[in-house]
């Protein structure tokens, strides 16, 4: 089992059962955090020395849109509706399933890769229960919840308002009680 003490830091933590630690600790085994506290130890860890350094255990990012990876660097130069038309009518379309589960996988991945432990990803491209559920699959590693928009196009024109739904299962459940397809776009 791999393991890493950072020691010495000063931490900050939004967790009120740990606080703020002057000279704590952070013991990572196998990439997760294990421990967060006072004079820890591990003799058989590589140890980190963060004297004079602040350590955040567990960073969130609270607003992604990961199925959206594979259009980084994209549109620096778009104004106004630009964004909206391109990337969500224009690409979003094509996105087959598949292509959904590797964005989110490599975007989850890439979080992972900069100290992320949460991410919370606002996943609006799912066309399909197919897309939904492929987006699912989580990766290890990383806190994940995905909540997401479909939209409801015969709604919208009745000026209704879309429908968010948690998770494909509660969405089968609401499209299983609704008169007719929801008319997901």
């Amino acid at each position: 089992m791999a393991k890493t003490l950072i020691k010495n830091a000063s931490i900050v933590s939004m967790d009120p059962e740990v606080g703020e630690i002057e000279g704590g600790g952070v013991l990572i085994e196998d990439g997760l955090i294990a421990e967060v506290g006072e004079n820890l130890s591990a003799p058989d860890a590589e140890t980190i020395d963060a004297s004079g350094m602040i350590l955040l255990p567990g960073l969130i990012n609270a607003h992604m849109h990961t199925w959206q990876t594979a259009l980084r660097g994209l549109g620096g130069d778009w104004g106004g509706r630009s964004y909206f038309e391109i990337a969500h009518e224009t690409l979003a379309p094509r996105y087959r399933p598949e292509d959904i589960y590797i964005a989110t996988l490599v975007g989850a991945w890439a979080q992972m890769d900069a100290g992320t432990t949460t991410l919370f990803d606002w996943c609006h491209n799912n066309p399909t229960p197919e897309h939904t559920e492929r987006r699912d699959r989580r990766p290890g590693g990383i806190r994940h919840p995905r909540p997401f928009r479909a939209r409801n196009a015969q709604a919208e024109a009745q000026g209704g308002r879309t429908s968010l739904f948690a998770n494909p299962a509660s969405r089968r459940r609401d499209q299983a009680a609704a008169d007719g397809p929801p008319g997901f776009r």
